[in-house]
Parts: C-alpha cells; structure tokens; sequence
C-alpha cells in the first residue's frame, strides 16, 4: 500500500510542505526503472541551498518512492534527464482525485506526474493538458495521456452503494487488494446494506488516520494503514514510513527475486537426476538382471573341440540352465578369441554396472543435498548471506579479447583435425559452452570425471573413424579411467549436449550418445 491512494493523500501535503518554494535543480537515472528528482532554493557554488530529493523506483515489482534532503549521485552511469524544465519553481503537490498518482506542479504549466499504477508505474512530465516526456518508454499508452484524465471523480456516497447492489469495490477502486480482501472477511457474514456501510466507513477513517504499518501478509512485505498481518514496524511520520518501506521493499524483493531464480534452477537440476535415476536404473537392472556374457565365454572356452571355425552361430548344452542355446559367433574369429570378445563384454559391463552404480549414489546424494539447500536458501532473509549461498551456481565469465583455443585448452592434431582438450571442470565448461561449435564432434569417459574433448568440425568432411578413436582414447586418458585396460567413451556431436543451469563445473547433460571402447592414451599430433 506504499502506492495506495490514501497513503498518498497523507504524502501529497508533506511533500507540499518540503517543496513549495524550491526549484527544480536535476532529474537524473542512475539505476534501471529509478530516477531521481532534486529540488533546492538556489544553485550553489559547491552545494545547492535547501535540497530536497525524491528517489522513484517504478519496478513493476515494487513501486515506491524515498525522500531525502540529501542524495550522493554516483560518479559514472548517470543520465541527465528533461534539464529544458530545470529552474522552474514548484507551485503545489497534490494528489489527482480516486487515483494512485503524486502531482508536482511547476510554474509555466509543467507538471511532473509520479504514476504509481503497480506494473503500469512511470514518471510522466505534462505541459498544459499533453505529454512533453516520459520517463519508462515502453509504456506505449502513457504517450496518449491527458493530464485532467488522470482526475477520476466517483460518487461514493450511500445511496450510491445502494445503486451498485452493494459492489464497495465500484465506488472504492482505491482501496486495493488487501483493504477488499480485509471486507469481504468481514462481509462473509450475512450483514445489511448498513451495517457493511458501517464497516466501510469505519474502514476509510482508519485509512486516513496517520499510522503507518510495514507489516508481511501472505508472505509479501507491504506497507499499510491497518494494523493487520505480521507487523514489522510502526510508523507515525509519513516520509519514515515511505523510507522504511524503500529501503525493506527493495532489498526484499531483490532477495525474492535472487531466491525464486535459483531455487528455479535447483528445482530443475532436481528434475534432470530423477530423469537420469530412472533411465539408468533400468539400465542397471538389466545389466543385473540380463547379462550373460562371462556365462557364454565359459560355456564356448569348455567347448572349443566342438565349434567349428568360420561359423556364425553354435549350439550348446547350457550347464546353468540345463537346456540347449544358441550363441552367436563372428565367423572371422577363432572359437577362443569368441570366448575372449565375450569375456571382454563381461568385464566392460561389470566396470558399467560399478559406474552405474557409483554415479547412482552420487545423484541421490546431490538430490538430498540440493533438497536441503533449496529449504536452507528459502529461510535465508540476510541478502549478502543469501549471495554467500548462491555462489556455486555462477555463470561463466565473458571470454578475454585475443585469446585463442590454444591459450586455454591443450590441443593436438590427428589427421588434419584438431581435437582441444578441457584442463579442469571449469575449463571443460568454458570449451563445451563458449568455444565448440553444434557440429564439432564432443566426447567424455562415461560415467566419471574427466576432460572434456572436442574434434572440431570440417565443413563437407566426414571424421574417420580413426580420429574419433584417437580422440577418445585422449578423453579416457585424461579421466579417473586412464589406468583401465579399456575404458568406455561417450561420442555425440556437440548439439546433443548441454548445461543445466546451476548444476556443478564441468558437469552436462547428454541428450544422445554412442558408446566406444577403447585403451586410455596419451596421442601427440600425427
């Protein structure tokens, strides 16, 4: 209610009061959606005699306005603004009738209007009856304004309620949303036309008394006129409750908004693991559940006598199960390096179901963290706190002028492509977001932690095969798998990767991928 009609009636004499007389000395912007409005007797030599400032925030937000006889204007980023109306003296303040907006009559017939319509909040200037400048241009109906519209006459007397069925709402606009949801609580009973009538005079009597209430209603800090919600303060004097309500108002809803986007993004990092713990749990319950390689590899090792070379398929007595199987076969293999290319399949899945299951407890353990610290960021009301808190989820910074990929990442050449190659999890993001390109093909050592690596893209060349194999044999060299004798390496094209907002360094989302096995290895340029 820092915007409330009745609040600014109670304003509107003050200002009178610390205004009339004085002179428009500067109208100036120094913060996006403020301005600032200085007024004094006289321009001096170092100071101006008699200052008085107004601080007009119209973030949709939070509208309001802070009164000050001083005001240290900042050195850089500050506009000038409408100085064709500087030296005009200030005749009246008033407040336009039924309406939730501030009148600084100037001489010359100039008026400064401080619009205060919620989302719709701007400054206006008016010569004679038409718009001369507005402050928040994007405001595209304010250009159309008639400065005698803004008067909005209402009968608002009983037999008026009466005619209305008793609609208060009709004949009260001002009120706002919290004063009408205050009467229809006390409306919910049944009531005659007089008795509501009773209530809402007794309602406007409270609204134009000079107490002043920063009090939080549904979680929301307001100013208001009745001594209703969780009470902050109290106020007697009109200026320190429109102070106190800047200087809470905007801090708060700064803090509001700082907590809404980043308990946004844990939200949604929150989304992506349960997306993930359901895909590979289902993985994981088949490699569990399925997999019979070592089985096969056993069962072809104990019946080598019986295969015969070049085929494709053989059939065996099944000693686990007690019945026959058929098993495939690459007829370009011996029986014995068949065992051996299903022994390998076997090891590789018991390495993935280690990694699945390791990667699984590290999402459940994120899960539970993030959890808590969406709880913990929701209860933080301190702002500098609440910037301690949210400082993991940092965006990259912009990119240094003149530098190249070879200043950041370790890059080789295989073959005529060159593959560039992350140093830590900040530099992987910094190669993954800010320099590979939706075509280049990316890689990464599944399922752990590791460099991310990239061969960048040819226009009309295909990769061959041996490049991608020797790209990802850097990948798995440069991860925690170096010392495996086959390490399983993710390849998709850079497009198919992303970063989730807030998640850790280096950390992606893989939307599609193949899987490629291949020895760790350190390759120089060939």
């Amino acid at each position: 209610m820092q915007t409330n009609y009745y609040f600014l009636r109670q304003l509107a004499p003050v200002l009178a009061q610390k205004l009339v007389g004085l002179k428009l000395m500067e109208c100036f912007s120094q913060e996006k959606e403020e301005m600032v409005i200085g007024f004094a007797a006289a321009r001096g030599i170092k100071s101006n005699y008699k200052q008085f400032f107004i601080r007009i925030s119209v973030k949709p937000e939070f509208p309001c306005l802070y009164l000050t006889k001083e005001y240290r204007r900042a050195n850089k980023n500050t506009v000038d603004l409408w100085s064709d109306i500087y030296d005009l003296e200030v005749k009246s303040v008033s407040v336009f009738e039924n309406e939730r907006a501030i009148n600084i009559e100037l001489e010359e017939n100039i008026n400064i209007v401080i619009k205060l319509f919620g989302n719709r909040s701007n400054i206006l200037v008016f010569e004679k009856e038409d718009i001369k400048w507005v402050f928040n241009q994007s405001l595209k109906l304010d250009f159309g304004l008639k400065f005698s519209a803004l008067n909005r006459p209402i009968n608002q007397s009983f037999s008026a309620f009466k005619d209305e069925n008793e609609n208060y709402k009709k004949l009260f606009p001002t009120f706002g949303k919290i004063v009408n949801h205050y009467l229809d609580q006390k409306f919910s009973k049944d009531l005659t036309a007089n008795q509501k009538w009773a209530e809402i005079s007794e309602v406007i009597k409270a609204l134009e008394s000079p107490k002043y209430f920063l009090s939080k209603i549904d979680g929301s800090l307001n100013l208001i006129l009745l001594p209703i919600g969780e009470i902050h303060k109290e106020f007697e004097d009109v200026i320190e409750a429109s102070n106190a309500t800047f200087i809470y108002g905007i801090k708060e809803k700064q803090a509001d908004k700082i907590k809404s986007e980043n308990l946004r993004i844990i939200s949604r990092e929150i989304k992506h693991i349960d997306v993930w713990i359901a895909q590979n749990s289902v993985r994981l319950e088949e490699l569990q559940n399925g997999s019979r390689n070592e089985e096969i590899g056993h069962l072809l090792m104990s019946n080598l006598h019986q295969i015969a070379s070049n085929t494709e398929k053989v059939e065996l007595d099944d000693y686990y199960h007690n019945k026959k199987i058929w098993i495939k076969l690459k007829k370009d293999l011996t029986p014995q390096k068949n065992a051996e290319n299903y022994y390998r399949k076997a090891r590789n899945e018991k390495k993935e179901i280690e990694n699945l299951e390791q990667n699984l407890k590290s999402k459940l353990s994120r899960k539970e963290y993030l959890i808590k610290k969406g709880h913990f960021i929701s209860e933080i009301e301190n702002i500098k706190e609440l910037r301690k808190e949210i400082s993991e989820f940092a965006t990259l910074k912009p990119l240094e002028k003149n530098k190249k990929a070879a200043d950041y990442f370790k890059v080789r050449k295989i073959g005529g492509f060159e593959i560039w190659i992350g140093k830590n999890a900040k530099n992987n993001d910094l190669l993954t977001l800010k320099f590979a390109k939706k075509d280049d093909i990316w890689l990464h050592a599944r399922d752990v932690s590791g460099s991310h690596v990239v061969i960048k893209a040819q226009a009309g060349q295909k990769v061959p095969d041996y490049v991608i194999e020797k790209a990802a044999a850097m990948a798995a060299w440069n991860s925690k798998r170096k010392n495996d004798s086959l390490t399983p390496v993710i390849v998709t094209p850079k497009k198919f990767v992303r970063k989730i907002k807030g998640s850790a360094e280096g950390q992606m989302l893989v939307e599609k991928e193949t899987v490629v096995m291949v020895k760790p290895e350190d390759i120089s340029d060939s």
